[in-house]
């Protein structure tokens, strides 16, 4: 299990690194076109987000594990492989795009932030400095993101043939980590049933959803962009924070099960706005 956090790890980096290389123009454009919604966005993802969290973990009745879990959870950064789900379902790629650079930009300074604020907010303080807490982001967000720009910007060709490749090799990366995850966190999960940590969770993902498609409005397309971006989380900043912090806890089985809850979730919700 000691590994599963730098796994997590390299494969974020790997797939930040493969969508930075196939980043275009329209994507910075929409960003310097759309102020109103990019604004709105990050209010959604970066301040709501995380005071839904906070509020939830008030209110509901869950083991310290389970809470610390979703609070880390709702601190992490959008997955990167998000974007593609987001086109399918169909929301803007240019927003989708812009959205999760921006995200990974700004998560440096404000992933420190808001794991401090939220650990006082939730009475559960996080005793790694801030300054640990950023050099940590700079270096699994920030450097493959600038690496891929640089690349994407001085050999385009070879940049557009990485991109493919290292996308499968991240998704097989996290797959794997979440997969040997889930396999040894199955005892430990039934050990979290009826002890209000689904309905937690479940609410923490309802509520940020339902934000986020709220804010998103009305555009159908950005409503699905920015509910996902909302709710969806790369579990690596999560389970890497809370474990350093409280390694006790056993964190990484309560992340589990909210990122199994999070994925139905958001699974239910795609197909409903395929089909309105």
């Amino acid at each position: 299990m000691a590994l599963l956090p730098i796994a997590l790890n390299v494969g974020i980096a790997i797939a930040i690194f493969s969508y930075a290389v196939r980043a275009s123009p329209d994507d910075l454009r929409f960003l310097v076109r759309e102020r109103r919604l990019m604004g709105l966005s990050l209010i959604s993802i970066f301040i709501v987000t995380p005071a839904i969290a906070v509020a939830v973990v008030e209110w509901i009745d869950m083991p310290n594990a389970a809470r610390l879990a979703l609070v880390a959870f709702s601190f992490s950064i959008i997955r990167p492989t998000l974007p593609s789900k987001q086109i399918a379902a169909g929301g803007r790629g240019p927003y989708a795009n812009a959205l999760t650079l921006t995200v990974a930009v700004l998560a440096i300074p404000i992933v420190p932030l808001l794991v401090n604020l939220s650990g006082k907010a939730s009475g559960h303080p996080y005793g790694v400095p801030p300054g640990e807490i950023a050099g940590y982001v700079a270096a699994v967000v920030a450097i493959p993101l600038l690496l891929g720009l640089l690349v994407r910007w001085r050999l385009p060709g070879p940049a557009q043939r990485l991109a493919e490749p290292l996308k499968r090799l991240s998704f097989f990366i996290t797959t794997g980590a979440i997969a040997i995850m889930v396999l040894s966190s199955l005892p430990a999960i039934w050990g979290l049933l009826g002890t209000g940590t689904i309905a937690g969770m479940a609410l923490f993902t309802l509520g940020s959803m339902g934000v986020g498609h709220l804010m998103g409005g009305p555009d159908p397309g950005d409503e699905v962009v920015l509910a996902l971006s909302s709710a969806t989380r790369h579990p690596a900043i999560a389970l890497t924070v809370a474990s350093a912090n409280y390694p006790e806890q056993r964190v990484s089985h309560a992340l589990v099960l909210c990122l199994i809850v999070n994925a139905i979730i958001a699974l239910a919700y795609d197909r409903w706005q395929k089909h309105r």
